[in-house]
């Protein structure tokens, strides 16, 4: 009876350590080409380099009421990952508009990643201003 119960413990903490683990067994993230999309389906792509993020490449459309589809392309060089997550924060002005962008993700390695993105545009000109913002998850596995 003893033996029993020992196995019938033992195979339950396996069954419950498998639950949540990286079926793959691998922990490392693939390097390459990734490609995704957000909820909004907005094509997302980059390439991952040792623990670097790079070429994150997506568009944005704003649309401000007196200059609708206004088209953003937004591009990072480089974002460390840490932990198997990344966050970048970037702020781009001319002038006439402002933009704002607030990316995070998590990786379950070897090969996907979900995260959310925030962006806020602002248009300011003569004295009317206009903001357009928006926030949606992302999800993106390699190549």
């Amino acid at each position: 009876m003893k033996k029993l119960l020992v196995a019938g413990t033992a195979l339950l903490i396996g069954v419950f350590a498998a639950c949540g683990s990286n079926p793959s067994g691998n922990d490392t993230i693939r390097e390459g080409s990734w490609s995704g999309m957000t909820a909004d389906s907005i094509p997302i792509s980059f390439t991952i380099s040792g623990s670097t993020m790079e070429n994150v490449t997506f568009t944005i459309v704003y649309d401000f009421e007196s200059k609708p589809d206004t088209s953003v392309t937004w591009l990072f060089v480089g974002s460390i990952l840490s932990d198997n997550t990344f966050g970048h924060e970037e702020e781009n002005s001319t002038t006439y508009y402002s933009f704002f962008i607030d990316m995070n993700g998590t990786f379950t390695p070897p090969d996907h990643v979900q995260g959310s993105l925030v962006t806020v545009g602002v248009f300011d000109s003569t004295g009317t201003t206009e903001t357009d913002s928006i926030s949606v998850s992302w999800t993106a596995s390699t190549d």
